[in-house]
C-alpha cells in the first residue's frame, strides 16, 4: 500500500480533539462520534489516537476496551473492531492511508501521520507557562492553554477507567492555568 506524504501543507494536518468532543480532521474531512455511530469503535479510536506515540498490546486494548469481559475469544474481537475501524478510515479517506500497523501481538499508530492532538498542544502550553519567567509570555501561554480546553476530557466516554484519570489530571491541569491566569491578568491591571 502507498503511504502519502500526509504533511505537505496545513490543509493536511491530522487535528485531534478529545476536549469537549471528539473527532478526527485531516485532508479536509472529519470523522466524528456522531459519524462513527458505535462505542466501541469509538472507544478503540479514542485509545489509539490517545496513546500514537507507543505500541499498544493487544492485551492493553482489549483490556482498555472490555475491561469486565471474560470473553473466549478477545484477541477475536479486537481484530474484528480493528477491521471495522479500518474499513471506517478506507470509507473517509480512501484506501491511501494505512493508519494503524499491525505488529506481532500489537498494534501502533502509523508514524507517517503525524498527529496534533489538543491535549498534547494543552499539556505544552502550560509546560511552558510554568517554566517562563516574563508575565506576558506567561500570560499569552495560559490564554493559549485555557482557549483550547473546550470541555471534559472524552466526555461521552467518561465513565471508561482509563478516560477517568486523564480527565481529572486535565481538570486540574486547567482549573490550575485558570487561577494563574487570573492572578497575572490581576497584577497587569486587564
Amino acid at each position: 500500500m502507498t503511504v502519502m506524504n500526509l504533511n505537505k501543507s496545513d490543509d493536511e494536518r491530522w487535528t485531534v480533539r478529545l476536549f469537549g468532543e471528539f473527532w478526527l480532521e485531516g485532508l479536509g474531512k472529519r470523522l466524528s462520534e456522531d459519524v462513527i455511530r458505535s462505542e466501541m469503535l469509538t472507544k478503540l479510536l479514542a485509545y489509539v489516537l490517545c496513546h500514537h506515540n507507543q505500541e499498544m498490546s493487544v492485551q492493553e486494548l482489549t483490556e482498555a476496551l472490555w475491561p469486565e469481559d471474560t470473553s473466549d475469544n478477545p484477541a477475536g474481537a479486537l481484530k474484528n473492531l480493528m477491521y471495522r475501524l479500518r474499513s471506517l478510515f478506507k470509507k473517509t479517506w480512501g484506501g491511501d492511508i494505512s493508519f494503524i500497523h499491525t505488529g506481532h501481538g500489537s498494534y501502533s499508530w502509523n508514524k507517517d501521520v503525524v498527529l496534533e492532538l489538543d491535549t498534547e498542544i494543552f499539556d505544552a502550553a502550560i509546560r511552558k507557562a510554568k517554566a517562563e519567567k516574563d508575565p506576558e509570555i506567561q500570560t499569552g501561554l495560559l490564554l493559549q492553554a485555557v482557549a483550547l480546553y473546550q470541555g471534559p476530557f472524552l466526555p461521552k466516554l467518561a465513565n471508561e477507567y482509563w478516560i477517568i484519570t486523564q480527565s481529572a489530571y486535565y481538570q486540574g491541569l486547567y482549573l490550575s492555568a485558570v487561577k494563574k491566569l487570573a492572578a497575572l491578568l490581576e497584577a497587569a491591571g486587564r
